[in-house]
């Protein structure tokens, strides 16, 4: 193979790596705008009392779910994923 192809061949790789990068941010940016949604409707039906007369054992189930969704939250925030996930196409 030529130079020229040996380097496009180097320039194909990197921008295919760079669309992988890019797409992995998309999935992670709507599982995080995904679970704080989650997290402010449900909010919203508790603040509404809604689940008050339900079943205690599905309300604990509930709530167990909740609470995993809120560490699921919590966890991206602390990762700083807002900040890793700039939209510039950059790192």
């Amino acid at each position: 193979m030529g130079v020229i192809t040996t380097q496009l061949d180097a320039l194909w790789t990197v921008k295919k790596q760079d669309e992988r990068v890019i797409e992995a941010k998309a999935i992670m940016q709507g599982a995080y705008r995904t679970v704080a949604e989650a997290n402010d409707r449900v909010q919203a039906i508790v603040d509404l009392g809604t689940l008050n007369a339900i079943p205690i054992e599905t309300k604990q189930a509930l709530n167990a779910a909740w609470t995993a969704l809120k560490l699921c939250q919590s966890s991206l925030e602390t990762a700083n994923i807002q900040e890793a996930l700039n939209w510039a196409g950059q790192g």
